[in-house]
């Protein structure tokens, strides 16, 4: 099982955060602004200055949460894949510009909702080529949300 984490909090006025998250939420017309994913109890994001990385620990600030009933093969794919990508930068361009409806996407940089892609590839067959825009945490949860129902 893979559990889709939707992360959601309210900083105060002075944080600096508080401008980068609603930004976020704004731009992507929703009430998240960030989407990790666990695997095993080890939690995968990319962040904005750390990148992807692989965490033991799950943040304070999930607000809601999917699970994905996946064959275990196809999570060993998924999770082969996040590991790979451990270390990788942040893709700054691609939220930049996918505010605006361009799809950009550097091969070897990745935001938060890129991580969906191998779950997508692996579990669906559904490609980044097959996507119109880069993936926001909402369409990350439409996808989940529209995939578990034809899943029952």
């Amino acid at each position: 099982m893979i559990k889709v984490h939707f992360h959601k909090k309210d900083y105060k006025w002075w944080n600096p955060l508080k401008y980068t998250t609603s930004i976020i939420k704004i731009f992507s017309n929703d009430i998240y602004y960030h989407v990790s994913f666990e695997i095993d109890k080890k939690y995968y994001e990319s962040e904005f200055f750390s990148g992807v990385a692989r965490y033991a620990n799950p943040r304070n600030d999930i607000a809601y949460t999917l699970k994905l009933y996946l064959d275990k093969k196809i999570i060993k794919k998924i999770v082969d894949e996040y590991e790979s990508m451990l270390g990788k930068k942040y893709d700054f361009f691609g939220v930049i510009f996918g505010f605006f409806g361009h799809k950009v996407h550097e091969s070897d940089k990745y935001f938060c909702s890129e991580l969906f892609l191998p779950i997508l590839k692996n579990a669906y067959g559904i490609t980044k080529n097959d996507i119109k825009n880069n993936l926001r945490p909402k369409d990350v949860r439409m996808f989940c949300l529209a995939l578990t129902k034809n899943a029952k």
